[in-house]
């Protein structure tokens, strides 16, 4: 199987100028966004075992002069 980043204008699928598609071969889309995405990975449970695990970085760890609004929050 291949990736292939594709755009999606005005509802037309559009592929790379460079990709070719082989004699006889058959063409199948798979359209995810990136909801859909997270969604899959949460329901997959291949995650599963960083439920339980702490957290390991914290604003300390950020480089001097930037800072992270939404560490620690729940």
């Amino acid at each position: 199987m291949q990736t292939i980043p594709v755009e999606v204008k005005e509802g037309v699928l559009h592929l790379p100028e460079q990709f070719v598609t082989p004699p006889n071969a058959r063409l199948a889309v798979l359209l995810l966004d990136a909801s859909d995405t997270a969604a899959l990975a949460e329901q997959g449970g291949a995650f599963d075992f960083l439920r339980d695990e702490p957290e390991l970085y914290s604003d300390a760890d950020l480089l001097p002069g930037r800072s992270n609004p939404q560490f620690g929050k729940q």
